[in-house]
């Protein structure tokens, strides 16, 4: 609870929709680097995250007040968010595997590949938290960042 205020709202100034996504990537970056440095977690430890904020306000109107919500959410790897409205599901997120096509291709492009479904032929998912082996140096971009 106090590392998701500390890193997913760090700045009280998010106000706008289109900065949230910034916002959470670098909240994303942040987590990855504060795993790398902690002593009791090996090189080879990774993780998947997911995260949703609801963020709202009031707007004041002359004769009522309505309550705007936006619901973002963010994840990285094979953990997934659903909604469900009116016993209907909703996918909220996409998974991140090397099976996907744009996600072959964002790999590949970063000097990754793909062998039978995983990531440089040991991942089954092209994004994650930790996994620092298989990543370039801390802030290189990798196939798996």
């Amino acid at each position: 609870k106090d590392n998701v205020k500390r890193l997913f709202l760090r700045n009280p100034q998010i106000s706008h929709a289109d900065e949230v996504e910034d916002y959470l990537r670098k909240a994303f970056r942040s987590a990855d680097i504060a795993l790398a440095e902690e002593p009791s977690v090996s090189s080879s430890t990774g993780t998947t995250a997911l995260t949703a904020l609801l963020l709202g306000r009031y707007i004041l109107f002359l004769i009522a007040s309505v309550h705007l919500l936006l619901l973002v959410v963010a994840n990285a790897g094979d953990c997934r968010a659903v909604l469900c409205r009116k016993g209907t599901a909703i996918n909220m997120s996409q998974d991140h595997r090397p099976t996907h096509p744009s996600e072959r291709k964002r790999v590949e492009e970063l000097g990754g590949f793909v062998d039978d479904g995983y990531l440089n032929g040991v991942l089954s998912v092209s994004r994650a938290l930790g996994d620092w082996d298989m990543k370039l140096p801390r802030g290189s971009a990798s196939p798996l960042t």
